[in-house]
């Protein structure tokens, strides 16, 4: 996905100086899992250079030859393991490998979902702590809203909205592979299902994009335009307004990018379509707040972390989380 601005000006000097800072945080983590993590924080804020091996204290040796190394451990299954262990999160999720579906409580609700894959399982259990254990969205009130879910993934969010009482969730996600994963884990949670709708479709730019049907994306992929496959439809945000006639809806965007497209793009009259908006910037935010303030939206966010994405198009990201609520409301 192309960008038609510079990511590094799309945050502010005093961000490049705490962005290092607050790698300490996560290198807290880190440092019960890895022996000498006095290398990892060097190699983290830039003093170090790749080419050494990461020790972990269970004995284990990764090679770190660069910043793809690093961080592929820790989005693997054996990374994720490992987090969810030292996080005390590991005796809540329940693997079942033989008929693959992973098990786990979210408040007295007993939830199931599918993988196909080890890539996949990775994928499921990070969504699960991110989604369900961590619950990155808790700034949202969705109960009795309708939810227009923007990057679907495996169905988590939707899920996870539906939970918490929403009165029905659009859910939209372009790539055939996560959108069938999404389907499957619907019905397996059959008593939500009829509160959500998935849509195997893109947002951003209107217009058609192709996709590979088994092209397996992982929760990093942007939107990639495939020489053959099936023909996904991109809609923009003034569609997806019309066509579900949205009224005081809640937006939430996690889409590797998109929504700079979406919500740049978007007209103030489909923004106020919204009393709520949360969303995941990937590439700064200083764009994407000035278009929410004009629109009369009340404005806070996170900073922004810096991680390189080995599966975007632009692997230098800057990621946190807006969250927007109209002034009006």
């Amino acid at each position: 996905m192309k960008l038609d601005f510079d990511p590094r000006k799309n945050i502010t000097v005093f961000d490049n100086i705490i962005m290092p800072l607050k790698r300490v945080k996560d290198l807290l983590a880190v440092r019960r899992i890895v022996k000498n993590w006095e290398d990892i924080f060097l190699f983290r804020i830039g003093l170090k250079k790749a080419g050494f091996v990461m020790q972990l204290r269970n004995g284990k040796r990764i090679n770190i030859n660069n910043q793809e190394d690093y961080f592929s451990f820790w989005e693997s299954y054996e990374g994720q393991q490992a987090l969810l262990k030292q996080l005390g999160f590991n005796n809540k999720v329940k693997i079942i490998e033989k008929s693959k579906i992973i098990k786990f409580k979210f408040g007295n609700k007993l939830l199931r979902f599918h993988y196909d894959s080890q890539k996949q399982l990775t994928n499921t259990v990070g969504m699960i702590k991110d989604q369900f254990i961590e619950q990155q969205y808790k700034w949202l009130d969705v109960k009795n809203m309708v939810v227009v879910d923007i990057g679907a993934n495996i169905g988590d969010s939707a899920i996870c909205f539906a939970l918490k009482g929403a009165k029905h969730v659009y859910a939209f996600e372009p790539y055939p592979y996560s959108y069938n994963i999404a389907n499957k884990n619907v019905n397996l949670n059959r008593s939500l299902s009829k509160k959500i709708t998935l849509l195997n479709e893109g947002c951003g730019k209107s217009g058609f994009i192709t996709i590979k049907k088994d092209f397996q994306n992982s929760v990093g992929s942007d939107i990639k335009n495939f020489e053959k496959g099936e023909r996904i439809k991109i809609s923009d945000l003034d569609e997806i307004v019309k066509r579900f006639k949205l009224k005081h809806a809640t937006l939430k965007l996690d889409c590797e990018g998109c929504e700079y497209a979406l919500l740049l793009n978007a007209s103030y009259s489909s923004l106020n379509a919204f009393d709520q908006i949360i969303l995941e910037y990937h590439y700064g935010y200083k764009n994407l707040e000035d278009k929410l303030k004009k629109a009369s939206f009340r404005v806070k966010r996170k900073q922004p972390a810096y991680l390189y994405n080995k599966d975007a198009e632009n692997k230098d990201t800057y990621i946190g989380l807006i969250y927007a609520k109209k002034i009006n409301n």
